[in-house]
């Protein structure tokens, strides 16, 4: 039997504005005995609001749109990183009873298609770079957050009129950094460097790992060298070379944990024969032997706060000295994979 709210305020023996404001959380003036009354009676005849309707009367959908821009046909969903965000952005979207539309784009034409089929209140882009930002601002009006989007500062300035636009990403550049820094304390110099093939020439993660690499190194009277710097495609060179190193730092953890397997197939023997440490502290992390030393950036916190930073203005709650970018540090998880020299 489908319900209408008028039907659940009848059966409540309540106004439909009480049962709107139990609906919207707004229940300071509502007794408990109501709210549970009411709320008994939506899971008992599983009422769902209709959305649409609620977006003409409210001016707002309740829909956050989430894009992963990829240039392949569909985002890799299997990637943990992919899953920590979601479930950061998950723990938001219902404290706030919103709901989180999830889109692969190969292009940012696509925004437009999705903005002409569905109304959003927001949204939350993952996987752009500044130019693919900077045309995805042309066509966006809602308020929005990058993940783990690099700016120049004067290339922003042509979105200077854009309001609401935020961004939140790691410190790449500080933790890579920091990564060199732990390895030199265990008393390991010959270090290398892995991480997936990416144009250098643009701004964004890798090449603020990079980047944090060669000062780290620098900063330790340690020469950098380019071909000590390996890409996802080249195991079999890193695996060939490997003697030539006491440790390696990976990019990310997936990448990590498929050098270690690909080792030890060799028959080499970790952390004894080489070190690996690592980004991002998957799951997956602690599952491998030896567990690995990795980075922890707070992936799923990282979505809270990308969506809880657009909440502020959907809501119309203007926060006295917002930042517009917030910049998160990592924490790293000391376990097996790096060796005391």
């Amino acid at each position: 039997m489908k319900i209408t709210i008028k039907d659940i305020a009848k059966l409540a023996n309540v106004s439909v504005t009480t049962v709107s404001n139990v609906m919207n959380n707004r229940t300071n003036k509502v007794s408990q005995e109501t709210i549970d009354k009411i709320n008994n009676i939506i899971k008992e005849y599983n009422y769902t609001p209709n959305m649409n309707a609620k977006a003409l009367v409210n001016s707002s959908s309740k829909l956050i749109g989430l894009l992963f821009y990829t240039d392949q046909e569909i985002y890799n969903f299997n990637d943990p990183f992919a899953g920590q965000l979601l479930e950061g952005i998950e723990t938001i979207s219902r404290k706030e009873n919103y709901f989180v539309l999830i889109q692969t784009i190969n292009s940012v034409d696509d925004i437009g298609v999705i903005r002409n089929n569905w109304q959003f209140s927001g949204f939350i882009g993952v996987g752009f770079n500044q130019q693919t930002m900077i045309e995805a601002m042309k066509i966006i009006q809602e308020p929005i957050t990058f993940i783990d989007t690099y700016y120049d500062e004067t290339e922003l300035r042509e979105l200077k009129d854009k309001e609401h636009l935020y961004f939140v990403r790691s410190d790449d550049k500080k933790i890579a950094h920091d990564l060199v820094s732990h390895l030199v304390s265990r008393g390991h110099h010959d270090i290398a460097f892995l991480t997936y093939r990416v144009n250098l020439n643009e701004y964004g993660v890798i090449q603020e790992r990079l980047a944090g690499y060669q000062e780290g190194l620098v900063s330790h009277g340690l020469a950098f060298n380019s071909k000590h710097v390996f890409y996802n495609d080249q195991l079999d060179k890193v695996i060939e070379h490997i003697d030539q190193y006491s440790a390696i730092i990976v990019t990310a953890d997936l990448l990590a944990i498929q050098l270690i397997s690909q080792l030890k197939e060799q028959g080499y023997s970790l952390p004894d024969d080489c070190s690996v440490i690592s980004f991002d502290n998957i799951q997956f992390s602690e599952l491998i032997s030896p567990k690995l030393t990795t980075m922890n950036l707070f992936q799923n916190l990282k979505g809270e706060i990308a969506l809880g930073q657009i909440m502020v203005p959907i809501k119309g709650t203007p926060k006295e000295n917002m930042q517009q970018t917030i910049i998160m540090d990592g924490e790293l998880e000391v376990r097996e994979s790096v060796k005391q020299m």
